[in-house]
């Protein structure tokens, strides 16, 4: 069988599908997505807590159906909290806001009054910061987009309405600089899991780096697979992080190479988890290299 043909058969290379149809063309995508369907917006701020500088990032996860007051009910707030300039210690909680209150204003400006913020898991760290009215008093914000003009949309929150703002915030887009790698690392899933503000000693990345150290190392031409994927690996995160659907494309990774294939190495299918993971990885670079 020749490698066209592999990469076509294999379980891993159809996982890899959608990312890699993606990966050939920046023409948006009509998949039913996390992207599609959700705005993030981001602001990080340098707190000194305990005698030590700490970066507090809050990223507030809006529906889209909020820009037409739409069928939605809440919004989602992940904070995380680690020592400045690193990405491993992170603290991470989660909250939500139920909606009180929307009305378009007009001109592509939509305003939404919140309760406070609800903590659901995690850390409970909303207490620090500029944010931390959140969690004991209704806020208000004000939605600002212009999908037409290909402007990126941001939200601005006030404690009262269109009165003493707290903070603009900006549409998240992950730049290059906020992954960390070390070398040796496992990068397609670091990126992944960076992405989704899991820390660096995260389930996911200790359960593959066992894995790889352990089975893919130990077993047939496993230090060679080793070397050759840190030699791809960088250049398909750096190929995937210029792309302009990076966050739906980490999002799908997330979901159709991490997930499945830690799955697959807690039922004890370790051949499967390895085949699975080099499958997909070829695919991706295949797809880079066209």
């Amino acid at each position: 069988m020749n490698r066209k043909d592999f990469l076509l058969k294999s379980t891993g290379s159809v996982a890899a599908l959608t990312v890699a149809g993606l990966l050939r063309s920046n023409a948006p995508s009509s998949t039913s997505d996390e992207e599609d369907k959700y705005w993030t917006f981001a602001h990080d701020q340098d707190v000194t807590k305990n005698g030590s500088e700490q970066t507090i990032s809050h990223h507030f996860k809006i529906p889209k159906e909020a820009s037409s007051c739409g069928d939605f009910t809440e919004i989602e707030l992940s904070v995380r909290m680690g020592p400045k300039g690193k990405t491993d210690n992170l603290k991470i909680g989660s909250y939500t806001s139920e909606l009180r209150k929307c009305k378009n204003k007009g001109g592509n400006v939509v305003w939404m009054k919140m309760c406070p913020y609800e903590w659901m898991k995690g850390e409970g760290i909303l207490d620090d910061g500029i944010f931390a009215i959140l969690s004991d008093k209704k806020t208000h914000i004000y939605l600002h987009y212009d999908e037409s003009d290909n402007k990126k949309p941001y939200i601005e929150i006030f404690r009262k309405k269109k009165k003493d703002m707290i903070a603009k915030v900006d549409e998240y887009v992950p730049p290059v600089e906020d992954f960390d790698f070390d070398a040796g690392d496992c990068f397609l899933t670091t990126a992944c899991t960076q992405h989704k503000g899991l820390a660096d000693d995260c389930y996911e990345l200790n359960t593959l780096r066992s894995f790889r150290d352990s089975f893919v190392a130990e077993g047939e031409d496993g230090q060679e697979l080793i070397e050759a994927y840190y030699g791809m690996g960088p250049e398909i995160v750096a190929g995937i992080l210029k792309h302009p659907k990076c966050q739906q494309i980490l999002d799908s990774m997330y979901t159709a190479l991490v997930q499945p294939t830690v799955k697959l190495i807690e039922s004890d299918l370790r051949a499967e988890a390895r085949s699975f993971y080099i499958d997909y990885t070829l695919t991706l670079a295949d797809a880079l290299s066209n």
